[in-house]
């Protein structure tokens, strides 16, 4: 249940999107599937452009190169944003960097506020720092770890009798 915020960064994603800040980048491999990874080097242009410093050698260049969709995760800072944009290579190299290193920009095409994360019993939101005054994580986890498999499941349904007959 996330919060669609537009398609220009807020101030808060403007000032975290500066080099040294951690986010994670999903682009799309050549299979389809999608493919994170932790970029540092990152800076927001303006309200709707993104730069970044990768490797040409890592899959996330690779696969800007294949399909352009990617998404930016920000955790931190007080936010959960999810960035949509479209990734364009700018260049291969960067001559005032000693080593290979590619930018990309990302044209931002949508922001979303994912601290959001369900509706509580009255349907008013409830936000990820909600959730710690309701229950722990080794609560969440228990039940997690107690639940059926799915290949458990299926082995119960097979089991029950049959009321075709």
């Amino acid at each position: 249940m996330s919060l669609i915020l537009g398609n220009e960064l807020p101030d808060r994603a403007m000032n975290y999107l500066q080099v040294g800040r951690l986010v994670i980048m999903a682009t799309v491999d050549e299979q389809g599937r999608p493919d994170t990874a932790p970029i540092s080097w990152v800076t927001a242009i303006d309200r709707s452009t993104i730069r970044l410093a990768v490797s040409p050698q890592v899959s996330t260049y690779k696969n800007v190169l294949g399909n352009n969709n990617v998404m930016l995760a920000l955790i931190g800072g007080a936010m959960t944003l999810s960035i949509k944009g479209r990734a364009t290579v700018l260049s291969s190299g960067m001559e005032e960097v000693p080593f290979p290193m590619a930018m990309i920009e990302v044209a931002v095409e949508e922001v979303k506020d994912d601290s959001i994360i369900g509706r509580g019993a009255e349907g008013e939101p409830v936000r990820w720092e909600d959730r710690r005054r309701s229950v722990s994580d080794i609560r969440v986890a228990n039940a997690l770890r107690s639940a059926a498999s799915l290949d458990g499941l299926a082995t119960e349904l097979a089991a029950q009798p049959s009321y075709d007959d």
